[in-house]
């Protein structure tokens, strides 16, 4: 039998010498929540902790030289703490949104792949809210029926109410040109506290004393802390001595206009700035279109271009606090334009995943046994999303992540009651996981697709993101108000059991090494170097898990 004859032809050196294809990239956006942000303060902050500190992405998976090499050449040692860290570099990214914006690009993983992080940062676009918007959002929630209110929020709806009331009430007396009604509520509620104001001053002092070393222990600088824990000293002494019993007895109304410059002061520095981005982003009114529509176009162009650069082959949104609700409606909306249509047809292999995913929305209602259904489904999940990336306009989101998110009352944000919640997802104007099938069946049974032109569905509904993109969420379990995390909580019951959910209880730093867990909504991915020592607490470990970059 003849042999075919070897050449050396310039395409056999060609093909000889040919690289092989680098592996695309893995994006992960980060959208930050509410109030004055500063660009790149939450990403630096969130690829701190995920990627900088997690020495397990990069570690040798054998002994060999090769691999040992890779990992010295992966990491680095940080010139503050000398610690050792995996590299990083902030890179100029104008596609990011912003020229204050950059993107953190990363050496490769231990499976060879890279990640890009991106901060989509909108809270410029807030600038402006004003009282009025956040007296309009306020009186929706407060002048609502109790039994609308769910049994995870009621106890901070009273309190709302009560500081309302109170407001209220201090504003009136402050305008009352009689001394009557503010002599009267002066003996009934202030009396007791000058009269005890040796107590309260010293109480006072402890309590600012207390929260400055919290705050030092906390990693803040200590000499920024000393001085603004000594001016809160100086300011109560001073009005320990201004606001004395004589000065209050002579004018009545002084303790009244002083409250109310105290709670305006508050009001106007910290509540409108922060919660006024809630006001004019959950609630669509005349007043707030406009700025939800400038945040969504930005937040679309840029999961739009990291879709169509070429660049990657996953995509991981992060959404934290009222941002969760805003990568939500960007997923939707994506999703809109990206799904399999008829003019951006579905393959063989994606039509019978989506088939796949059929099955678990026709048990939706069905409990599903431990984890082992959840875990089949995301399952599912992954590989529909594997071949959703050869679809002409390829959906690339593999990982949704909500991180204390105010989803979980979302029968009270983005809705007036549990019903009408259930009626806009019905509807498909918010989306569940699994996602919810059409209404009127398919041949007798339930289903997310279409026919299109085709005789069998094929085409998924507008409503189905989480049919190929899996949904975790992370939330830290709250008591008395103000312990743990009251804005976040469980998602399952409103949008699906096909939800992975981690309850975390976190711990804040407190004084001579205590810790305590006030108010915990701004520390899911904070770090200290005390978990070097005492190992990764559990709300750490589950936000790299939900994250999963070494994810092949």
């Amino acid at each position: 039998m003849a042999r075919t004859a070897k050449t050396n032809r310039p395409a056999d050196k060609e093909k000889k010498t040919a690289k092989k294809p680098a592996q695309k990239k893995q994006a992960v956006v980060v959208i930050h929540g509410m109030g004055e942000q500063r660009p790149m303060e939450t990403l630096r902050s969130f690829v701190d902790t995920v990627w900088t500190k997690d020495l397990e992405l990069t570690k040798a998976r054998n002994e060999s030289k090769a691999e040992q090499e890779r990992q010295k050449n992966a990491r680095t040692t940080d010139v503050r703490t000398e610690q050792t860290i995996n590299k990083s570099w902030i890179v100029p990214d104008a596609g990011a949104g912003s020229h204050e914006l950059r993107r953190i690009t990363t050496v490769e993983n231990k499976n060879g792949r890279r990640t890009d992080f991106f901060e989509f940062y909108w809270a410029d676009v807030m600038q402006g809210t004003t009282l009025q918007h956040l007296l309009t959002w306020l009186k929706e929630l407060l002048l609502r029926p109790p039994a609308t209110v769910p049994r995870n929020v009621f106890g901070a709806w009273i309190v709302l109410i009560v500081l309302t009331a109170v407001t209220v009430v201090l504003a009136a007396v402050a305008l009352i040109s009689s001394d009557t009604v503010a002599q009267w509520l002066y003996n009934i509620a202030f009396q007791p506290i000058v009269d005890g104001r040796d107590f309260v001053c010293g109480a006072a002092a402890i309590a600012v004393l207390i929260v400055g070393a919290g705050r030092a222990w906390d990693g803040r600088p200590l000499a920024g802390v000393i001085v603004k824990t000594a001016f809160a000293l100086l300011l109560i002494w001073t009005t320990y001595y201004v606001l004395g019993r004589e000065v209050i007895q002579n004018h009545p109304r002084i303790w009244a206009i002083g409250a109310s410059v105290v709670i305006g002061f508050i009001v106007h520095s910290f509540v409108v700035p922060t919660f006024g981005d809630v006001a004019r982003y959950v609630r669509a009114a005349a007043d707030t279109v406009e700025k939800r529509d400038l945040v969504r176009n930005r937040g679309l162009r840029l999961l739009n271009r990291l879709h169509d650069s070429g660049d990657y082959d996953r995509i991981i949104v992060v959404g934290h606090s009222l941002g969760s609700i805003l990568a939500y409606d960007l997923v939707q909306l994506l999703w809109a334009e990206r799904a399999p249509d008829p003019d951006n047809p579905p393959t063989d292999e994606a039509v019978a995943a989506f088939q796949t995913i059929d099955e678990y929305v026709r048990r939706r209602n069905e409990s599903w046994s431990d984890n082992v259904e959840l875990r089949e489904f995301r399952a599912a999940q992954c590989a529909l999303g594997c071949f959703m990336q050869s679809c002409q306009k390829p959906w690339l989101i593999s990982d949704f992540v909500t991180v204390g998110s105010p989803l979980t009352h979302a029968e009270f944000l983005m809705a007036r009651d549990k019903s009408e919640l259930t009626e806009f997802i019905r509807d498909r104007l918010l989306s569940k996981s699994p996602p919810e099938p059409d209404e009127t069946p398919y041949r007798g049974d339930e289903t997310i697709l279409y026919k299109g032109r085709a005789r069998t569905p094929r085409f998924p509904h507008h409503a189905a993101v989480f049919a190929a993109t899996r949904w975790t969420n992370i939330h830290d379990p709250n008591s008395l108000i103000f312990f743990g995390d009251m804005i976040s909580g469980s998602l399952t019951e409103n949008f699906g059991q096909g939800i992975e959910e981690y309850e975390v209880e976190i711990v804040r730093p407190f004084l001579f090494g205590l810790t305590w867990r006030f108010f915990t909504h701004t520390f899911y991915w904070k770090w200290r170097d005390s978990y070097l020592v005492d190992g990764v607490p559990e709300h750490i470990a589950a936000l790299r898990s939900a994250v999963a970059l070494d994810e092949s």
